[in-house]
Formats: C-alpha cells, sequence, structure tokens
C-alpha cells in the first residue's frame, strides 16, 4: 500500500526512497492515532495518513526555506572539494602571486589599488588619499601597466625563460 501511495509523487532532490520513508512515518501515525470506536476501516485510514504525509514532505521539499539543502552536495563529495592544506596552499599562492605583480609599484598606486578593489569609487578614493580624481586614473593605469610586466617577466621564470 505505501508503496503505491508514494509512487504517485516526486520530491525534488530526493528519491523513491525518501517517498517510502515518509509513507511508513504516514503509516506509523495511523497505528499510533486510530480509534476502533469511530467504526472506520484501518485500511484506508492508514492510506489517508501515508498519503497526506508524502504530499506534506513533496510540498516542504519545494519550499524556498529547503532551498539550500536541496541544492546542498552530500557530505562525502563536499568533503573531496574541501581540503585545507590545499586551501592553505593556494591562500599563499596567491598571497605570493600578488606580492609579484605588486612589486615596483608606489605607495600611492599600492594605496589607489587597495580602495579601487575595496569598491571605492575615482571620487571616494581622491578624497581619501587627498588626490585628484586625475591622479587616481593615472595611478591606476600605471598599476596596470606595471602589473602586466611584472606578469609577463615571473611567466617568463616559470617558463624557464
Amino acid at each position: 500500500m505505501i508503496k503505491s501511495v508514494s509512487r504517485r509523487f516526486f520530491i525534488f532532490g530526493g528519491d523513491e526512497e525518501d517517498l517510502l520513508q515518509e509513507g511508513f512515518l504516514g503509516l506509523l501515525t495511523a497505528v499510533e492515532t486510530y480509534c476502533e470506536d469511530k467504526n472506520s476501516a484501518f485500511g484506508p485510514f492508514a492510506r489517508l495518513c501515508a498519503e497526506s504525509r508524502v504530499k506534506t514532505a513533496v510540498s516542504k521539499a519545494g519550499n524556498k526555506g529547503n532551498a539550500p539543502l536541496n541544492n546542498a552536495l552530500p557530505l562525502d563529495f563536499a568533503e573531496l572539494l574541501f581540503d585545507p592544506e590545499r586551501t592553505v596552499i593556494d591562500r599563499e599562492n596567491r598571497r605570493e602571486k600578488a606580492a609579484e605583480l605588486r612589486a615596483g609599484l608606489s605607495e600611492t598606486e599600492n594605496g589607489v589599488l587597495d580602495c579601487y578593489f575595496e569598491g571605492f569609487s575615482y571620487g571616494e578614493i581622491a578624497d581619501k588619499m587627498q588626490i585628484s580624481e586625475k591622479s587616481v586614473d593615472n595611478a591606476i593605469q600605471r598599476a596596470k601597466s606595471k602589473m602586466k610586466d611584472n606578469y609577463a617577466k615571473s611567466r617568463a621564470k616559470r617558463q624557464g625563460g
């Protein structure tokens, strides 16, 4: 009976086993709450409880509040994606590369870039650093040019050239 009830539904992010489990929980509810005094058969009551439980599970699975769970990765797969040692090594590599790229930048160019990467506008950077907006633009252009040159040198070094 539970299979026939659960077979008619689909649960997003789940499988047939999940619906079967919900159906069995509905059956358990029927067993616990059934009263013989009401002059009704147990079979239809149990079917109604199981179907109600399955319908509730399906509707809850579709709620936006469950989106993080519906889109989550299984724990064993997530562990493959997150390797603490690799994370630390990658962070150190990014810092080294950023330092290589910024090598030779002036204090003003570094300051302007820091503000720019934090999302400040040219006007806000100019106010903060007490320079003109044109100076901000010039500093960014010089920094880009120097960083491009540093990148080319760094790349040539790594390729053994």
